[in-house]
């Protein structure tokens, strides 16, 4: 068989020799020159499409080369390879074809051979900055590749002289004189696939077929991000400024029927708000990040950023987080259900992971010390983050970590993974602009390859997911190997380039946008079929693996200006629709829906999944022609374990908002209006709710632990005034600070610490085992350190505490909202300075034990001490070691000082004094079941002394005379000052503090004991009532804090009533936590509620637990006010009362445990530690009084009212929300009638976990069955330590 040689230029050759054939001479002359090289030129361009011809050359191709392997023969055709650049790739063979250059240009090079055309007025690229900053240059034309035909000076066409010849011998010449124009040919006749039998696609052209959504005009309202939902979602999502819209569009493109858009506004808890970041986490919900500037009460203006998730396909709301920050990337994991979040400042990056959707606080929390501009999940535990000199891979077990750092100089911005290759691809730019391309292969070497881009200002970058089947139903090779990884990539002054990711260096194609428009975005179609690119000016799409040039195009300007302007000023986005049959394009608020004619592919529901979107229900509408106001609720399958065959649910019949999910019409009984509508959710009722807590000590960081495990959909943060924290324990820095009871009874119960230095530890060991803690377990993701709390005020009208706060950092205030206000500050956290004439006129140093100068050197200075309290305990003999001082310290009261508690245990573990020897520490962490048995006689010995407290018990007569001969022995020969010193109160009535040291020091040289009263002070000197001046540099004021009164800030209660005024008397409480007319209001360490004897942080722990067992009754019963009853907390007041009568605490002593009013005792707890763990075991919820979210005022019963005192929010009974100006309801428009149905939290008769589909038979599982004791239940252990309670 022979072998005919073709031209490298085989598409001008090819219409050449059909053209001569046709004996259209001239017209060859000028398509010789013209074809394909500038196609707009001709006058049937629009009609007959260029890449008609290059079809036709790679089908005949094809074909050559399957019938000579069929034939076991050699190929009739064969092209050149060195002519040109490659044009297509097909099955390894390489066609080159002419680059082409416009045809005037031509022209000139044939001296006015050919007559010029002016140049093209096609819409012209946008000189603005985009998206990097910096205007595209013009490229230089490209040079023709090809010289299959040659240009004579006068114009002529002829043949080069060359194996690959234009024509055989035997191809007759047509005749010139004879030959019609070009304008003369008829389209028909130019149609090649219509001359000949062989009918192959052209260009189609989108531009006729696109639908608009239709353009906002208001421009408070923009449209700043686009994205199509998932399969079971095939709307689109539109966000931006003051915009949160789902776009559902039909499906019907059809010429005689328009398709129908319709927008379905999405609930939103903010007004003026700015969208920055969302993620579609399922076909229902929603991840939306916004910021917010609003104006507080003295007009500052103040920025609120959020994160929401959007829940019930619109319809409700979950305000996740608001201490995110301002977040610009949102990423979801599907497999484990983690919401990844990035924040920047433009100088620092931060990361936060939430662990599944429904948690409101991050699991994780790391920072970058450069900003972060993207990130993605590329593992169900792993993800990476890129931005300024930044490439960080991050991997999720228990911690979060590091996996590993690239070095790099690059500023990268945009990152896109293909998973099943593992290939990370990224997009930057280094050195003042250059665009780079970045690799990172998981099989290659662990480093990030990088390279330039070969053209300037890169904009996009992506994959094509791999999929199993064919393109269109093309079931014939590829030109791309099927083995490669795809990556395709576009800039402002190139074409698309398309590259195999696994060779990196390695460009596959260069494809030619339309009319070489710039490409912003470039986006595979979802199956990988198609890839689109587009601009303002122009979109292209190509099936890359069959040809280079386009398979459709679409030129904006033929929309016209009044539906798109490429030059408005705007975010722009590309993005295929779940099934790849629209393309959407926008510029701000300018959206366009381009219809591609595709293989349709249809998503099943099937009532096994137990939902049916909305967004279904609503695209089902829309392609019947129906179009209904409000939403859908889900429909349940009623039959538990279906077939996966079973045909869809809920097929024509549409669901309103008067049938709930259980079938049952909502407030209709047998056809009888009721009035009661249920609660459309499972039993379990998360409903979203916000707790702010006040304080980062034992207590708030307490409940940042346990609030997250044990609660969901709730948004936790804790406002500490500090800059770190630890409360009092980072207060609280002066000389010889430390715990005053054993160390090991000092710490939670879940988180033993075992390498104590000291019976007592000093205070930084107890801050530095508070802030370990925190970060261990990520209680620090709530804390917002250096923000003060200056005011609280609930409103009756919302049910809501508005909190003001102030950063200490930058000066701003902010204003928040909570449904529960915890106080965890602590009864010792305000100072109590001296009250002493001439105190302000003191020249020297002053300092208090709670605002120690850390920086004073106290070497060879004399220092005057006033108070004689724990902190003066443990000051006055830290000082008296430092060389070369003098200390005089002022007592005025009288006090125990106590042998070390447990003693005797002490001795028996090897202690030598207090220190604890590094040996035992050392066999404490190395053998738990050892430690284990340590702590527990810890805890027991001290709680084990309660007796002590009681008046007239053998232990607490027994006590006061050890504790006598105790002080006698320390003070040795210095019995003046046990005189002074020792009471006549039984041990206890003051705080006991064992203070190590400390009566030894009181008899040392440089120490002076003075009982006389302070009757002034001067500039350098102190003067008491004897008439001595005792000289001092420096004034240590260790006379304790404000205890027992309200927070120095106001906090304001239902109907204006402030806790300054209702404690005006004296502190009162309910079970220490609550207070009567302060709703959903709870204090640690408040009004009688510490410890005598005991482990105090156990009582926090329980403390805190029934507080937490309050917020999940407030959620679930959907209860939006909680407030124990007056009468109730009067009852325990009467209880307290009488209890203390018969203990030491009420014996005559001044103790900051009393009342300064009436003496009684308000800092201490009832009872004993144990009798308080008890208490708090079992609420006796019967001793609050409710309101529920029903019964809250609605609009139009506060518009009846008078009171008017600030703004805030109000829901009637259908979750409508309205502005008002009032604060406390108006007493004519509270509700007194309407009364909420009390078991409406029962639900829809559903369960969490059956609408999850998960963990169906928890009951089964070990950790919740309880076995009991055989032969005789009763000997139960558990029930023998702690009796049951219900």
């Amino acid at each position: 068989m022979t072998v005919e040689p073709l031209s490298s230029n085989v598409v001008n050759y090819l219409v050449w020799r059909y053209l001569q054939e046709a004996g259209y001479g001239n017209a060859a002359l000028h398509l010789s020159r013209c074809w394909i090289r500038d196609p707009q030129t001709l006058p049937f361009a629009r009609d007959v499409q260029p890449h008609t011809l290059v079809n036709l050359l790679q089908d005949g191709l094809w074909f050559d080369k399957l019938q000579a392997e069929a034939a076991n023969v050699d190929q009739r055709y064969h092209f050149g390879r060195d002519h040109g650049q490659p044009y297509s790739v097909r099955n390894g063979a390489l066609l080159t074809l002419d680059q082409g250059i416009p045809a005037h240009e031509l022209a000139e090079q044939a001296n006015g051979a050919v007559q010029e055309p002016p140049p093209k007025k096609g819409v012209k690229s946008r000189k603005k900055a985009k998206p990097n900053g910096v205007a595209p240059e013009p490229r230089a034309p490209e040079q023709v590749n090809g010289d299959a035909m040659d240009i004579d000076a006068n114009g002529a066409n002829h043949v080069a002289p060359s194996v690959n010849s234009m024509r055989a011998e035997s191809e007759p010449v047509a005749s010139e004189a004879d030959s019609p124009t070009v304008a003369d040919i008829p389209i028909s006749t130019l149609s090649i696939g219509q001359s000949t039998d062989v009918q192959t696609e052209v260009i189609a052209d989108l531009a006729p077929n696109t639908i608009f959504i239709p353009n906002l005009r208001d421009p408070e309202r923009v449209v700043e991000h686009t994205s199509w939902g998932p399969p079971e979602a095939p709307v689109l999502l539109t966000a931006g400024k003051s915009l949160l819209n789902i776009q559902v569009i039909s499906k019907d493109f059809s010429k005689d029927a328009a398709p129908a858009t319709n927008p379905v506004a999405l609930k939103f808890p903010m007004e003026k708000y700015t969208v920055t970041a969302l993620c579609w986490i399922s076909g229902e919900d929603i991840a939306v990040s916004a910021r917010e500037e609003i104006a507080n009460e003295t007009g500052e203006k103040m920025m609120i950023d959020k994160l929401v998730k959007i829940t019930e396909a619109g319809d409700d709301y979950q305000v996740i987080s608001s201490t995110a920050g301002l977040v610009n990337t949102l990423r979801w994991n599907k497999e484990k259900e983690m919401l990844l979040s990035i924040s920047t400042d433009g100088e620092r990056g931060s990361i936060k992971i939430w662990k599944n959707h429904d948690d409101s606080i991050p699991a994780w929390a790391e920072f970058t010390d450069t900003a972060i501009f993207d990130a993605l999940w590329i593992s169900d535990s792993t993800f990476v983050v890129c931005g300024i000199e930044l490439f960080k891979m991050y991997e999720i077990d228990d911690t979060l970590k590091v996996q590993r750092t690239l070095d790099t100089r690059v500023q990268w911005e945009t990152l896109k993974f293909e998973p099943s290759s593992g290939i990370i691809a990224a997009l930057g730019t280094i050195d003042g602009g250059s665009s780079v391309l970045g690799y990172m292969n998981p099989h290659g070497p662990h480093s990030l390859e990088t390279h330039q881009y070969p053209d300037e200002f890169a904009t996009d970058l992506d994959f094509r997911n791999r999929t199993d089947t064919g393109s269109l139903g093309d079931s014939s090779p590829r030109t791309v190997s099927e083995s490669s990884v795809l990556l395709a990539t576009c800039s402002m002054t190139g074409p698309v380039r398309v590259w195999d990711a696994s060779a990196p260096s390695r460009c596959l194609k260069t494809l030619a946008t339309t009319d070489k428009r710039e490409a912003f975005k470039v986006a595979f179609s979802p199956d990988g079929a198609l890839l689109a690119a587009a601009g303002p000016d122009a979109v292209t799409i190509w099936d890359v693996d069959r040809r280079d040039v386009p398979i459709a195009t679409c030129r904006t300007r033929e929309w016209g200006v009044d539906k798109w302007n490429p030059g408005v000023d705007g975010e722009f986005s590309l993005g295929w629709d779940p099934d790849g049959s629209k393309l959407s394009v926008a510029l701000g608020n300018q959206i366009a829906i381009i219809p591609v004619a595709r293989r349709p592919q249809c998503h099943y529901v099937k009532s096994s999944e137990a939902f049916r979107p909305p967004w279904r229900q609503l695209m089902c509408d829309l392609q019947r022609g129906v179009w209904r106001l409000g939403r859908f609720p889900v429909t349940m399958a009623a039959v538990p374990s279906l077939p996966e065959d079973t045909p869809l649910v809920a097929k024509e019949e549409v669901a309103t908002n008067e049938v709930a999910t259980n079938g049952v019409t909502n407030d209709k009984a047998n056809g009888v209006v009721t009035g009661f509508r249920l609660h459309d959710g499972p039993v379990e009722n998360f409903r979203p709710i916000k707790v702010i807590v006040i304080g980062a000590g034992y207590s708030g960081i307490y409940h940042s632990i346990r609030i997250p495990e044990r609660l969901r959909s709730v948004e936790l943060v804790v406002y500490e005034k500090n800059a770190g924290v630890g409360g009092t324990w980072y207060e609280n820095r002066y000389l010889g600070c430390a715990c005053d009871i054993p160390s090991h009874s000092y710490q939670y119960t879940f988180e033993p610490n075992h390498d104590w230095s000291s019976l007592y530890a000093p205070a930084h060991e107890i801050q530095a085992y508070l802030e370990r803690t925190a970060k261990k377990y990520s209680a620090d993701r709530f804390i917002k350190l250096s923000h003060e709390v200056v005011e609280c005020r609930w409103n009756d009208a919302i049910a809501k505490w508005n909190v003001t706060v102030k950063n200490l950092t930058t000066g701003e205030t902010i204003r928040d909202q909570s449904d529960v206000l915890i106080s965890a500050r602590g009864n010792l956290n305000t100072p109590a300075w001296p009250s002493i004439d001439g105190f302000d006129t003191f020249k020297g140093e002053v300092m208090h034990s709670a605002r120690w100068n850390e920086e004073y050197d106290f070497t060879n200075k004399r220092i005057g001490v006033i108070g004689a309290g724990s902190s003066s305990i443990q000051i006055v003999p830290s000082l008296q070691c430092i060389p070369g001082t003098h200390v005089s310290t002022f007592v005025r009261s009288k006090t125990w000082i106590s042998p070390s508690f447990g003693h005797a245990l002490w001795e028996k573990h090897g202690f030598e004094g207090f220190t604890i020897p590094p040996d035992l520490r050392k066999r404490f962490a190395e053998d738990p079941e050892y430690y284990a048995k340590f702590r527990l006689a810890v805890e027991e010995d001290g709680n084990g002394i309660h007796a002590v407290t009681i008046k007239g018990t053998p232990l607490q007569l027994g006590g006061k005379q050890m504790f006598t001969e105790h002080m006698k022995q320390r003070l040795g020969g210095a019995p003046h000052i046990l005189d002074a010193l020792l009471p006549s109160f039984s041990p206890g009535c003051r705080r006991l503090t064992p203070g190590p040291g400390y009566l030894e020091a009181l008899t040392q040289p440089n120490v002076a004991f003075v009982t006389s009263n302070i009757t002034q002070i001067s500039e350098n000197a102190i003067h008491t009532a004897d008439g001595r001046m005792h000289e001092v540099d420096a004034l240590v004021c260790a006379t304790g804090f404000h205890t027992n009164t309200s927070p120095p800030f106001p906090v304001i209660g239902s109907n204006g009533l402030s806790l300054k005024q209702k404690w005006s008397a004296r502190p009162t409480s309910y079970l220490s936590h609550s207070i009567s007319s302060f709703p959903n209001f709870f204090t640690m360490l408040g009004a009688n509620s510490a410890i005598g004897s005991g482990s105090l942080t156990c009582m926090i722990e329980n403390v805190g637990d029934y507080v937490i067992k309050a917020i999940r009754k407030i959620q679930k019963e959907d209860i939006a006010a909680m407030s124990a009853k007056a009468d109730r907390e009067k009852d325990f007041t009467e209880y307290a009362d009488a209890y203390f009568e018969g203990t030491v605490f009420a014996e005559e002593c001044n103790s900051w445990y009393k009342s300064k009013k009436d003496g009684k005792i308000v800092g201490l707890w009832p009872g004993s530690t144990l009798h308080c763990v008890e208490a708090m075991r079992s609420p006796r919820w019967e001793d609050y009084e409710y309101v529920y979210r029903e019964e809250l005022p609605t609009a139009e019963e506060l518009a009846e009212g008078d009171g008017a005192v600030a703004e805030g929010e109000v829901g009637d009974a259908e979750g409508k929300r309205e502005r008002i100006d009032s604060m406390v309801v108006p007493e004519k428009c509270r509700p007194k009638k309407r009364m909420a149905n009390r078991m409406k939290w029962l639900g829809n008769g559903w369960s969490a976990n059956e609408l999850e589909k998960k963990d169906l038979a928890w009951y089964l599982y070990k950790d919740f069955l309880q076995q009991p004791v055989m032969p005789r239940p009763e000997e139960n252990e558990v029930y023998k330590a702690r009796a049951f309670s219900y």
